[in-house]
């Protein structure tokens, strides 16, 4: 009688150490790399990445370019019937939306379109904060006196 020993499957050449269990994360000794194999692929992956990096523009530069372009003729027309003084010609997209914001503002009393509209205009309010001592005074009442004591003149405590 022959007994047979089920083994397991050895999973993929996975190594397994400060990389995880990502195979593409090897060192170049690990990969049987040379320093040139190396080099080239290191710079085809900072190429990549810059590519990546411009493609992937920041939101902020998003907006920016979006809100600047032209704005549709719908929403032209829009803009321009809620705001006739505004030509036809330089009517932006970020004109467009603040046109929508003040008709909100003004039509339907949405009080967080006005906020917006204020704020964007530059005249956020200010919060300030006080503070006030034990009992509610002053700090400005409660002040530290300190004093050096010298060794050529002690003073009783």
């Amino acid at each position: 009688m022959t007994i047979i020993k089920k083994t397991k499957k050895p999973k993929s050449a996975i190594v397994k150490g400060s990389q995880g269990k990502y195979p593409n994360l090897l060192t170049p000794e690990q990969r049987n790399l040379t320093s040139e194999e190396a080099t080239r692929i290191g710079a085809l992956g900072g190429k990549v990445s810059g590519i990546t990096k411009r493609r992937n523009k920041s939101m902020k530069e998003l907006v920016t370019m979006m809100g600047n372009m032209k704005a549709s003729k719908k929403s032209k027309l829009l803009a321009g019937d809620l705001f006739p003084e505004l030509g036809a010609e330089e009517v932006t997209n970020k004109i467009v939306m603040i046109a929508r914001q003040m008709e909100k503002a003004i039509k339907d009393g949405d009080t967080k379109a006005f906020e917006v509209i204020r704020d964007t205009g530059g005249e956020k309010p200010v919060s300030v904060n006080e503070h006030s001592g034990l009992n509610g005074d002053s700090l400005e009442n409660n002040k530290i006196t300190v004093e050096f004591i010298t060794p050529e003149k002690p003073k009783d405590l």
